[in-house]
């Protein structure tokens, strides 16, 4: 039992919660808005994700640790995979989802839009706890399996 990697897989649990209700875009037309105001079914999926790893810790089956982690990217990546196959000529279903909701369709690709004009003080307390979930999962599940 490493409380270090613990803490650290809390913090990052915590500062990704945290960071869906922050805000992370900054758009001159809209104001201000979270991920939780643009993709709103999907943050529910990325709560229980940034719940999962602290969740297993404390059942002591800290081996599953790394689950969390790979849902939130899962969720978040979710976007590009479902698009990888498709072919790039199918216009009117871009302009229909363009036109249906502009701004879940800008953070369903949040990846591809890091922007320092776009990003407000939310977006990179967001992908800092990204990175500190993700670390922190991924060393408690290693530790584990020793």
């Amino acid at each position: 039992m490493n409380t270090k990697l613990d803490s650290l897989t809390y913090a990052g649990a915590f500062l990704l919660v945290l960071g869906c209700f922050v805000p992370m875009f900054d758009f001159r037309m809209v104001g201000t808005v979270s991920y939780y105001d643009i993709n709103n079914p999907d943050v529910y999926v990325l709560l229980v994700a940034a719940a999962l790893a602290p969740a297993v810790i404390r059942l002591r089956k800290r081996s599953l640790a790394i689950l969390g982690p790979v849902l939130a990217w899962a969720v978040l990546l979710w976007p590009m995979l479902k698009n990888m196959g498709k072919e790039d000529n199918a216009l009117m279903d871009k302009l229909k989802d363009a036109v249906s909701d502009p701004l879940r369709q800008y953070a369903g690709n949040i990846f591809e839009h890091i922007d320092a004009d776009v990003l407000a003080w939310g977006g990179y307390v967001f992908l800092a706890s990204l990175v500190l979930y993700t670390l922190g999962g991924v060393l408690v599940s290693a530790t584990a399996r020793k």
